[in-house]
């Protein structure tokens, strides 16, 4: 096998100032690989480059290409304007909102940031707050929506045309990041903002929105309501995963459920996909021996 055999993807990506084509090889057992060569034809056997070049690799062929992608602000914010007419909000509703969006930002970003606490939000502001949970899960889905349509217009400035033959690899990575926290709230909140519309939301009585999220409540570990110590995102993830384990049965919410945990699923899945790639690829590379690739063999 050498890298003459490989089939030119007809792409090429940026990193670090230097120009890395993009070819693939087709096996029985692996199937498609991706494998990735510098100017001189060499392939790169650099693990921590391949796994930035297949983050690259996916974000091309899954983000900048599917065109679905450059719709998607539009129709939050459609469903945002409809969701903003139902009520306004308070100070502390709001800041358990804006938390409980934030939270979910950081798990689709990585969750780096999952241990940063919320200045003012105290577990007793959250227990206070679930006294009135149709107004809380409201103003979380006016949130998300807002959120998800300022991701997506970040997503616009950024997404490379779909025909261009060269990718610069940190932009690509951007546009992972933004298309990862875009996807992950619109699942989540759009159809929360749906089943809260008036239309539906008469069939989520008061008492079956507190029955749920007291349970949610119930599900987390034990902690000082009383407590001056801020709430960390993590708590408020914790608490939304708890919620959607306590919707089922909650018919008029089961898509907000169903959003949710397919959120977080795909999330893990784009990982493992892309952490993969690079694995094989960095098998294939190690087998491939140096050669230079010359006009004659480009062409």
């Amino acid at each position: 096998m050498t890298c003459n055999d490989a089939e030119d993807l007809g792409y090429s990506i940026l990193a670090s100032g230097r120009l890395y084509r993009v070819k693939a090889f087709t096996s029985d057992s692996e199937g498609r690989v991706r494998v990735y060569f510098d100017e001189k034809g060499v392939a790169v056997r650099d693990s921590s480059l391949v796994q930035k070049l297949s983050l690259a690799s996916w974000t091309r062929e899954n983000v900048v290409l599917d065109q679905e992608v450059r719709s998607w602000k539009q129709r939050v914010i459609g469903m945002l304007e409809t969701s903003k007419d139902i009520r306004n909000y308070e100070v502390a509703q709001s800041l358990v909102a804006r938390g409980a969006v934030e939270a979910i930002q950081a798990y689709f970003s990585g969750g780096a940031s999952l241990s940063k606490g919320i200045p003012n939000l105290t577990w007793g502001v959250i227990h206070d707050q679930f006294t009135n949970p149709r107004v809380l899960l409201t103003l979380m889905a006016q949130t998300g929506l807002q959120e998800c349509a300022d991701k997506y217009s970040q997503l616009e400035s950024k997404l490379p045309l779909s025909d261009s033959s060269a990718f610069d690899l940190i932009r690509l990575e951007e546009v992972k990041t933004l298309y990862t926290e875009a996807r992950g709230l619109r699942s989540t909140f759009l159809p929360l903002a749906s089943a809260l519309m008036p239309t539906s939301g008469a069939q989520l009585t008061d008492q079956v929105l507190k029955s749920a999220l007291s349970e949610a409540l119930l599900r987390l570990p034990d902690l000082d309501r009383n407590s001056p110590t801020p709430v960390t995102l993590q708590v408020l993830f914790d608490l939304q995963n708890s919620l959607v384990n306590s919707l089922q049965g909650v018919n008029a919410l089961t898509k907000y459920r169903e959003g949710f945990t397919l959120a977080v699923n795909l999330a893990k899945a784009d990982e493992r996909t892309i952490e993969n790639g690079a694995n094989k690829t960095m098998s294939m590379a190690l087998q491939i021996p140096y050669c230079r690739v010359n006009e004659r063999n480009e062409r």
